[in-house]
């Protein structure tokens, strides 16, 4: 990342000196949060905090010439014309949304929902457009509250001793960890600052302007993190009335509830995904929520965030980069979110460690993500199947299931299931399995290598053959037009050429012991 420093002292535009002198010499709020890497790839000493700080100045540099139209927004005169436009242009946008909140509102919910796929239901969330000041001002905290020695070790003591740590170490990582997540969670809904040009055509029919009006108010308001001075910073981040949008997340009757106010759309859609990401981070948090408190006490301040703002971004996009590629596919776009819970929940020592490997581009940290995710699909498919196949599990009986299966070609059921041992199908493991024609009343529906779910390499799968010996690896077909999803017909690897006998639903619910394993009875 040291071209991003080269570019930086050879442009026109610079942070504020006090914003500066402080990432050079490594003294922000967040220098020493152990999730940084003190050396580089190299194994060199490295100021990581800079170099980030450096490409995220000049990403928010470039936004700002984007929407503004102004090539040059170096010094104080820049700085105040950008203040000027920025004020103009929020005005705008408060008198053309104020005739249409509602339908923003809705927007930027279906917005987030769709963009990350989140399960409908799932997690609801209540947006609200408000005027400038009107934000509650519950729940922000302008300063740290620390608890005392004897409050710490009745919450930690445990965890300590298991760690051989003190009670107050346990929790000063405790907040390391709670603030390198907040870094991720605001870089990750800082992209719904720019998530109105997904809408463009659909706000611009509300005004010609409002889309490029949002432009403009979001790149400078991001530039104002960078140029203006850190006292007047500070002054405007401990005014409650000053702030732009608020998130907050409820817990009720088995619902979780993201509840947010925003003073306009793109601030809103920011505070929908923050919420949605907060949900997911909570998966690092200690169980007590006492502890909780405690740390939510400490760290989740407005100055705190300021830095997250200002950083966020940059380090996010670090962890996206080791995501593999089918994650950002349409319709696999949630599993990104089980990555993220998955990474939260990690113990301090295993966290900190993926962090540093992640930032400074070790192979490492790249593996262990894809590792993570190769797991994550699998629980997930064993999930999908437990949740198909668990009202049997629990001696129930679902509704619908289709399942006739065929020994042979001389089976007189043979024609009507549509089994042809003479062509085959390959799966993405290489296997070898035949191809089956399912009947649909007089509308037979072909089946084809996407519609299986593999088990390969699953020992709760997988058994030994009767039938000569030696693991037979079981294929599960699943029908993915009906709703719920539901299982039709189960088959051997086409090494051994037969498939199970017929099973009717007494002999379906005695196959499947409670709850982990199929096939028991064969």
């Amino acid at each position: 990342m040291q071209q991003y420093k080269d570019e930086y002292y050879n442009g026109r535009e610079r942070m504020n000196p006090t914003i500066e002198n402080k990432i050079q010499n490594n003294t922000t709020d967040i220098s020493k949060n152990p999730a940084f890497p003190s050396v580089n790839r190299e194994g060199n000493p490295t100021n990581f905090i800079e170099l980030l700080a450096y490409k995220r100045f000049l990403d928010v540099v470039k936004k700002v010439r984007q929407y503004t139209g102004m090539q040059d927004i170096s010094g104080d005169y820049g700085f105040m014309r950008l203040q000027e436009k920025l004020q103009e242009s929020i005005m705008q946008i408060f008198d053309i949304e104020r005739q249409h909140r509602k339908y923003l509102e809705q927007l930027g919910v279906d917005l987030v929902t769709e963009e990350m796929e989140l399960p409908k239901d799932a997690i609801k969330i209540d947006a609200k457009i408000v005027d400038m000041g009107t934000i509650e001002k519950d729940g922000f905290s302008t300063q740290s509250k620390e608890p005392n020695e004897q409050e710490v070790k009745k919450e930690f003591e445990v965890k300590a001793k298991e760690m051989q740590m003190t009670p107050m170490q346990v929790f000063q990582l405790e907040k390391e960890k709670r603030r390198f997540i907040n870094l991720l969670i605001q870089g990750a809904s800082k992209k719904g600052h720019y998530m109105f040009e997904i809408r463009r055509t659909e706000l611009n029919r509300l005004h010609p302007e409002l889309a490029n009006l949002y432009g403009i108010v979001m790149s400078i308001n991001d530039y104002t993190y960078w140029a203006m001075p850190e006292k007047m910073i500070e002054q405007m981040t401990n005014n409650p009335k000053a702030v732009a949008g608020k998130e907050e997340i409820k817990d009720d009757n088995d619902e979780t509830k993201v509840k947010t106010q925003a003073i306009c759309f793109p601030v809103s859609v920011h505070e929908n995904i923050k919420g949605v990401m907060e949900v997911f981070g909570t998966h690092g948090l200690p169980d007590s929520k006492e502890a909780q408190e405690m740390i939510f006490n400490s760290t989740d301040t407005l100055m705190n965030e300021v830095w997250d703002i200002r950083l966020g971004v940059v380090v996010w996009e670090k962890f996206l980069r080791t995501y593999p590629m089918e994650v950002f596919d349409k319709g696999k776009i949630y599993i990104q979110h089980y990555i993220f819970s998955r990474f939260c929940a990690l113990d301090f020592d295993e966290f900190f460690e993926v962090s540093r490997q992640i930032l400074s581009d070790n192979p490492k940290g790249e593996k262990f993500i894809k590792d993570m995710v190769d797991d994550i699909v699998r629980d997930m498919k064993k999930s999908d199947l437990d949740n198909v196949f668990g009202d049997y599990a629990n001696g129930g009986v679902a509704e619908e299931i289709h399942f006739f299966l065929v020994d042979n070609k001389s089976d007189k059921f043979y024609k009507n299931v549509g089994y042809n041992v003479d062509e085959t199908i390959t799966d993405k493991q290489g296997n070898e399995f035949e191809k089956l024609y399912f009947e649909n009343k007089k509308l037979p529906k072909k089946y084809n290598v996407n519609d299986l779910i593999y088990l390969q390499q699953r020992d709760d799968f997988t058994q030994k053959d009767k039938y000569g010996g030696g693991d037979t690896s079981y294929v599960i077909l699943v029908d993915y037009y009906s709703s719920p999803k539901k299982p039709y017909y189960y088959l051997y690897n086409v090494t051994k050429k037969f498939v199970a006998t017929e099973g009717s639903l007494d002999w379906i619910k005695s196959s499947l012991p409670r709850g982990w394993k199929f096939y028991d009875s064969y």
